[in-house]
């Protein structure tokens, strides 16, 4: 069920009505009322743009003629917030110059109905364009839903391969552009095979999916984590300096250190699980971003070379352990 549809089963659907005459607004409260919707009403235009910025509206029901500020003008100032959400808006006038309403409708409004009116047809405009605003918002869930199978992992919900990739060289292109640094962290989980092949497959699957969330939960909105292949994954961290972005991958590695994960349904069975990371940033030290890939997967395989469970950075053409 989508939220508008969840919102009218629940009675929820809030009306904005916006009119200078206090018994127009009356009226039109009591009709929404009557539907079962919560009226907010306002008599001033520029109050009813503060109102639309800060509270959810599902429907705006606006006069033409008003002091200050027109319904026309109203309209357009609202725009971007029609075209980005689709909040429609019904023009409920005294006008009946079809010259007036058309233009109300080119600028945004999707009905009108002419005052003084039946409460009938009113309810049934304001039914119709809350189907409308159900089909879109229904719409704009499906989008979402295909860009997501498209982007993003099935198993984890990280950014697919091809997609941290793509991000990989648009961080790259932008930290060119604007002086600043990112890193790029690469992320094996230590001996991964045998947790599959003694535990089985399901197991190794919630362990992803653990180790998945942690990896959102620790970035938040600071850069972007994606599943790079099997128990590979790929982070970046946008717009850090060298000694923030190491103390991220200590954080992030003692983290998982500390995690205890039991195989399945038997609790006297604990799971330990390490990671080895290969880090390194850019875009400094490269001239594209295919090196960064290349050099990381390369300070990847030294932490594991190394014995596991540790960070290696690549720096100034070598590598270290930090």
């Amino acid at each position: 069920m989508n939220g508008l549809k969840k919102n009218m089963k629940e009675n929820k659907i809030n009306i904005l009505i916006i009119d200078d005459s206090k018994l127009d607004c009356m009226l039109l409260a009591d009709i929404v009322k009557k539907m079962k919707f919560t009226p907010i009403i306002t008599h001033s235009p520029a109050e009813g743009i503060k109102i639309i910025k800060e509270k959810p509206i599902d429907l705006v029901l606006l006069d033409v003629v008003m002091e200050g500020m027109s319904g026309y003008d109203f309209l357009d100032k609202i725009f971007p917030y029609i075209k980005k959400k689709y909040l429609p808006v019904i023009f409920v006038t005294g006008l009946d110059s079809v010259e007036y309403l058309i233009e109300g409708l080119e600028k945004g409004a999707i009905d009108y109905i002419k005052k003084p009116f039946a409460p009938e047809e009113l309810m049934a405009r304001i039914r119709a364009a809350l189907r409308s605003k159900g089909l879109y918002d229904e719409l704009v869930m499906l989008n979402k839903k295909l860009k997501d199978m498209v982007m993003k992992d099935s198993l984890t919900g990280l950014l697919n391969h091809k997609h941290i990739i793509l991000k990989l060289g648009e961080q790259f292109l932008y930290n060119k552009e604007h002086g600043t640094t990112s890193l790029y962290l690469m992320v094996d989980i230590d001996k991964f095979k045998s947790i599959n092949d003694t535990y089985g497959h399901l197991i190794g699957d919630e362990v992803l999916k653990m180790l998945s969330r942690i990896f959102t939960d620790n970035l938040k909105h600071k850069g972007y984590a994606g599943r790079y292949g099997g128990e590979e994954f790929a982070l970046i961290l946008k717009d850090v300096n060298e000694e923030s972005g190491i103390k991220f991958a200590k954080r992030l590695i003692n983290k998982i250190r500390r995690l205890t994960m039991y195989s399945g349904t038997d609790k006297g069975i604990k799971l330990h699980i390490t990671v080895s990371i290969g880090l390194t940033f850019f875009p400094d030290q490269y001239k594209d971003f295919p090196e960064v890939l290349k050099t990381a997967d390369e300070a990847l395989y030294k932490a594991k070379e190394w014995g596991r469970d540790r960070i290696v950075l690549y720096r100034n053409g070598g590598f270290e352990e930090v």
